[in-house]
């Protein structure tokens, strides 16, 4: 198992004490998907102790897939996070992106990139959009 495995394992777990070692020390950044950056491995497990168990029951983080790059240290995981929004539940498929230490056992940085299932193109609407894919 790699260290994006380890990380989704452990955040399900809400191990957080576990889930801190698998961050490199004094290299760290997460970038959100609200391009809200985060720079300290503490710091951001601070805060997904603080939100994560405010999420309802039933939230968790699932991986769709996992794709390493043997030429260097980088991950891209699919994942898709399920989660209830006004009495409804809802699974936004996201991209993580990231970018880990030389040797592959720590995450160094990370990009968050999600869908918006039911939202509308902000240029052109619904006219612009396609067919919506069923999940």
């Amino acid at each position: 198992m790699g260290v994006v495995e380890d990380y989704v394992r452990l955040y399900t777990a809400h191990d957080w004490a576990a889930l801190t070692e698998v961050f490199a020390a004094g290299d760290f950044e997460r970038i959100g998907p609200y391009c809200d950056v985060i720079s300290d491995r503490d710091e951001y497990v601070a805060f997904l102790e603080r939100v994560v168990p405010t999420m309802h029951e039933g939230y968790e983080l699932k991986i769709d897939r996992v794709v390493y790059n043997d030429a260097e240290p980088v991950a891209f995981a699919q994942v898709i996070e399920h989660y209830q929004m006004d009495g409804k539940f809802k699974d936004v498929p996201e991209l993580i992106l990231f970018d880990l230490t030389d040797d592959h056992r720590h995450i160094r940085r990370m990009r968050l990139y999600l869908q918006q299932p039911g939202g509308v193109a902000p240029i052109g609407g619904k006219a612009a959009m396609g067919q919506p894919v069923d999940a």
